[in-house]
């Protein structure tokens, strides 16, 4: 890709400077060694620190480190740090300046021997959280915070790790909004969800301008509904609004909501299956993925965005999917006849 051609450039030079950088250390370091003269136990922990620095320096001027530009500046930075443990161990002092910045920390080559190349600081879908990434709103966050910087591209920070920043009162400072990260469920409290044939109207909730943390706790994971509804009460009588009977009758809804929407995934899913027969016996199934499709997309948009945020929309949109995945039926079954 382009960008690649540059690399090679950028890994010389970066693995000049660094033997540069360390050319002195090198120098200072045989002569530590002709130095030693004792067997004392911690000279000869010291020598050993020594003779290894050496060998991974030798190792990376020789076999030239950008053959291997990754695990180059790791063993120089280990050699670096052997030299400093080893002139500790006998009681000298080493004073190293200031290091190159791949050398610097775990990730220092991330972006000065690569990522500086390629076009890794847009957008990318994050799948745990099902949000759109922005790395470059990220940037002043150390690589290895969410990246491993001994395995190449593996993520190390999970969504529980996200929220300590996002929910907290600091991390809405950053500008990131509710509905960045849960968008389905601020789409389907707006009726902001787009599905053909089907009217959706915000929440009363929403209605009201009553936002997202007027219910929730920015810091707060995990609570219940209940807990949420008891403060909701709070509000209702502020406004002297009749209070919601928080118990399982209220929630009555949610579960017949919730039984009715596993009842159409499982029809959705035998439709799939015979929609995938039909196409492997050459049957024109378009009109049958449409109606597929928009099936899934309204199941999704109701499970995502959770019932409760809108029981009238939810109701109205499953209904909907009910109606079209009888119609995909009536297809299946002529198909398959």
């Amino acid at each position: 890709e382009a960008g690649y051609d540059d690399m090679l450039d950028d890994w010389m030079r970066e693995m000049r400077a660094a033997l540069d950088y360390v050319a002195p250390l090198e120098a200072r370091t045989r002569s530590a060694l002709a130095s030693l003269g004792d067997s004392s136990a911690d000279n000869e922990a010291a020598s050993e620190f020594l003779r290894d620095a050496l060998h991974n320096i030798h190792l990376v001027r020789t076999g030239v480190g950008a053959h291997n530009v990754e695990y180059a500046v790791k063993i120089l930075s280990a050699g670096i740090d052997q030299i400093a443990f080893a002139h500790q161990q006998m009681g000298r002092e080493l004073r190293l300046g200031d290091r190159p910045a791949v050398l610097v920390k775990p990730d220092g080559y991330c972006t000065s021997l690569c990522h500086n190349r390629l076009d890794t600081h847009g957008i990318e879908f994050f799948e745990e959280m099902e949000i759109d990434f922005d790395h470059e709103a990220h940037e002043f966050i150390s690589c290895t915070r969410c990246h491993s910087a001994l395995k190449h591209k593996e993520q190390v920070i999970s969504k529980n790790e996200c929220m300590t920043c996002h929910h907290t009162e600091e991390g809405q400072e950053y500008g990131v909004g509710c509905e960045d990260c849960h968008a389905a469920e601020f789409a389907l409290y707006t009726g902001e969800v787009s599905l053909p044939d089907v009217d959706i109207e915000p929440d009363v909730m929403a209605e009201s301008d009553v936002s997202c943390q007027d219910c929730h706790h920015v810091a707060a994971q995990g609570e219940t509904l209940q807990a949420i509804l008891g403060r909701c009460n709070d509000c209702h009588e502020e406004w002297e609004i009749e209070p919601l009977p928080v118990d399982d009758d209220f929630l009555a809804s949610e579960v017949e909501l919730r039984r009715l929407s596993d009842r159409l995934l499982v029809e959705l899913e035998q439709q799939r299956v015979l929609v995938d027969d039909a196409n492997r016996r050459g049957i024109d199934t378009a009109r049958m993925v449409r109606l597929l499709s928009a099936a899934r997309d309204g199941l999704d948009a109701v499970l995502r965005g959770r019932f409760h945020h809108n029981f009238a929309a939810s109701e109205a949109i499953l209904r909907r999917v009910e109606e079209v995945l009888t119609e995909l039926k009536d297809l299946t079954d002529s198909a398959r006849s």
